[in-house]
């Protein structure tokens, strides 16, 4: 029992970085590579030390709700800035294998504005192994940025695929790669990465 959870929590592991490697490529932001690898390490350290291995085989229980915590990193596709910060979302199972909602937040920032912005993801799950999961989602998201020159909200709409690893049963990671566009007065394009630990409920 304990090699077949070694097993499984290396290859989540090994899944994690290509999925993270391939997102890094995709978002093209070379210098900021070091940054978030160490915070991606930091995350990865605390789940080894805080979340005990006690996934059991064949173990396949949906939660209720699933907090995420973590970091996102967003790159405009016309800009030159990235930012990044602390990301905050709850997961709420509404149809079983079906249908999740997923209700989140996330405060960026560079030099340039900070940006406060929320979301809200709809999503069909899809079980890759007893405790690998991917999600499809699509939703609205509105964001505000807090600057002397530029302030105001600006509504667009996120695509999203999760990436959730469970390696203990109600403890894990994930990697959420997006892409984001605005609608009405506000054509902004920009790709993002989300990152962290999850809990289940």
């Amino acid at each position: 029992m304990i090699k077949w959870i070694i097993k499984n929590w290396i290859i989540d592991i090994v899944i994690g970085i290509l999925v993270l490697s391939v997102a890094i490529r995709i978002l093209r932001i070379q210098y900021m590579i070091y940054r978030l690898l160490k915070l991606f390490c930091v995350f990865i350290f605390a789940y080894i030390f805080v979340c005990p291995l006690t996934f059991a085989q064949g173990e396949d229980e949906d939660h209720s709700v699933v907090l995420m915590l973590g970091g996102a990193i967003e790159q405009g596709i016309s800009e030159t800035n990235t930012n990044f910060g602390p990301s905050i979302s709850a997961e709420f199972n509404v149809i079983p294998e079906w249908l999740e909602i997923e209700i989140g937040t996330q405060f960026l920032t560079t030099n340039q504005p900070h940006e406060l912005g929320g979301q809200i993801i709809f999503k069909k799950p899809f079980s890759l192994t007893s405790n690998t999961e991917v999600m499809l989602g699509v939703g609205p998201t509105i964001n505000r940025q807090f600057t002397s020159e530029a302030q105001g909200n600006q509504y667009g709409m996120a695509l999203q695929v999760d990436f959730m690893f469970w390696n203990s049963k109600n403890s894990g990671w994930f990697v959420s790669p997006e892409y984001n566009f605005g609608v009405g007065a506000s054509n902004d394009r920009s790709i993002g990465l989300t990152f962290g630990l999850i809990y289940g409920f």
